[in-house]
C-alpha cells in the first residue's frame, strides 16, 4: 500500500508514501515514510529509491513478532533500514517513520483444517504435553537411541591441514540435516485438528512460513554450534567466521540475518526462544511448550556430536 506525493516529471527535495507489511506472527503494522534529499531529484530517481526503502522496510517487519505491540519505534525502524539498505544513496539527507502502528490481527499463517476439503476434526483431542525444564538450554528427556545425524560422517572428514572452505562444505550439509529433522519435529506436534500441516509446505496461501521457520532453526543451531565451539576453546573470531559461512551455505540461495544469530546467542534458552518464535510464527503461541517438548530429545542427542565436531576444529587451530 502507498501514497506518492509527487508528480512524474518533477523534482522533488522530499517525498512520503504510506507503508505497511506483515509480521512474522501475521501482524499489520502501518506508518508513513518521509525522505528529505540533499537536493532536488527527479521523481523517477526518488519512486526507485522510495521501492527500496519499502523493500527493506517489509523484510524488517516481516522478520519481527509483533505479539499484540510494536517491536521497535519510528526511529528504531530507521536505524535498522539504514543498516539493511546499505548500498542507500547518500543523497538522502533524512529519513523518518511517522505515526507508526499495529493493526486489527490479519493473520496469512496456514489456513486450519476446518476449511480445508480434505481436513477432519477429532472430538479426541490429545493432551498436550509440557516441559518440565526451566531453560530450555538442555531438558531432562529420554534421547532415543536410534537418532543419526550427518555430523560424525562430516567430523570423520576433517584432517590436518583442512581450510575452513573445506570445513563449511563438511559442515553445512549436517547442518541442513538437523534443521529438517527439527522442522519435522515442530510440525509433527502441532495438533492436526486445528492445523493443516500439509499446507505449511504446499503454501496454499501464499505465505512463506515454512521459510520462515527454516531460517529460525537454522539460525539456532548454527548459534548452538558457535556455543559449543567456544566451550572447546576455539578462536572467538574463527568460531564465529565459521558459523556465519555454515548458515550462508546452508541457507542459500536466500541470505541469512546477522540479528536473527545475534539473538540466539544472546538467549540463555536458545531452544525454548526457538520453539517461542515458531509456536507465534505459526499462529499457535500455546504450543510453543509441546513443540520444546517434541525436539528436545534430538537437542540432547546432537549435544554430542556437536561437541565431536568442535573438537576436531579445535586440533586444526592447534596443529
Amino acid at each position: 500500500m502507498s501514497a506518492w506525493s509527487f508528480k512524474k516529471g518533477s523534482a522533488l527535495e522530499s517525498t512520503s508514501r504510506l507503508i505497511a507489511a506483515e509480521s512474522l506472527d501475521g501482524e499489520r503494522v502501518r506508518g508513513k515514510l518521509v525522505v528529505h534529499f540533499d537536493r532536488p531529484l527527479p521523481a523517477e530517481v526518488a519512486a526507485e529509491i522510495l521501492v527500496t526503502l519499502n523493500r527493506a522496510i517489509e523484510t524488517i517487519i516481516g522478520e519481527e513478532l509483533c505479539e499484540g505491540r510494536l517491536p521497535f519505534t519510528g526511529e528504531e525502524l530507521v536505524d535498522r533500514v539504514r543498516k539493511r539498505a546499505r548500498s542507500l544513496p547518500s543523497r538522502i539527507s533524512e529519513m523518518r517513520v511517522e505515526g507508526l502502528e499495529l493493526l486489527e490481527h490479519k493473520a496469512t499463517l496456514p489456513s486450519r483444517v476446518s476449511s480445508h476439503p480434505h481436513a477432519h476434526r477429532s472430538d479426541m483431542a490429545a493432551p498436550v504435553p509440557t516441559s518440565t525444564s526451566t531453560s530450555g538450554v538442555m531438558p531432562k528427556v529420554s534421547v532415543e537411541s536410534n537418532v543419526r545425524t550427518l555430523w560424525p560422517r562430516a567430523t570423520q572428514a576433517v584432517v590436518a591441514g583442512t581450510s575452513t572452505e573445506r570445513l563449511v562444505r563438511l559442515f553445512a550439509p549436517a547442518l541442513r540435516d538437523s534443521v529438517a529433522v527439527v522442522m519435522m519435529g515442530l510440525f509433527q506436534s502441532l495438533d492436526p485438528s486445528v492445523m493443516d500441516r500439509l499446507e505449511l509446505f504446499e503454501r496454499r496461501a501464499g505465505s512463506a512460513v515454512a521459510d520462515r521457520v527454516r531460517e529460525q532453526v537454522c539460525t539456532c543451531l548454527a548459534a548452538a554450534f558457535h556455543r559449543v565451539l567456544v566451550r572447546a576453546t576455539v578462536d572467538g573470531a574463527a568460531a564465529r567466521a565459521l558459523v556465519e559461512s555454515m548458515l550462508e551455505d546452508a541457507l542459500a540461495p536466500e541470505p541469512p540475518h546477522p540479528e536473527h544469530l545475534e539473538r540466539y546467542l544472546e538467549s540463555p534458552a536458545p531452544l525454548r526462544e526457538l520453539t517461542r518464535v515458531v509456536a507465534a510464527a505459526l499462529g499457535v503461541p500455546g504450543d510453543a511448550d509441546r513443540m520444546l517438548a517434541a525436539v528436545s530429545a534430538y537437542g540432547m542427542a546432537l549435544r554430542p556430536e556437536l561437541e565431536g565436531a568442535a573438537g576436531a576444529v579445535k586440533r586444526l587451530g592447534a596443529a
